[in-house]
């Protein structure tokens, strides 16, 4: 879950200063760390599932976390292709 964390901060920051200035930054840089984390959080979440097969419902949340995480990039350009508002 730290990776996923990290990972959304890169998203979150990306959204603040958006807002506080206005301006419009590329999306090029938070998709490139955002998914570094995304696919090291998901490395050790397979590797812990190997490791600890009992674990299976605990270890759902960080795997189905990072891997929300890989689709973000997408949505954002998706939407950062409407006309705002």
């Amino acid at each position: 879950m730290t990776f996923a964390s990290l990972g959304w901060g890169t998203w979150w920051c990306l959204l603040f200063v958006h807002r506080l200035t206005g301006a419009r930054p590329s999306l090029l840089v938070p998709s490139a760390i955002s998914s570094a984390f995304a696919l090291l959080g998901l490395l050790f979440a397979v590797w812990s599932f190997r490791a600890h097969r009992a674990w299976v419902i605990l270890l759902a949340v960080p795997f189905l976390a990072n891997l929300s995480l890989l689709l973000v990039p997408w949505f954002a350009q998706e939407l950062a292709r409407e006309p705002a508002p």
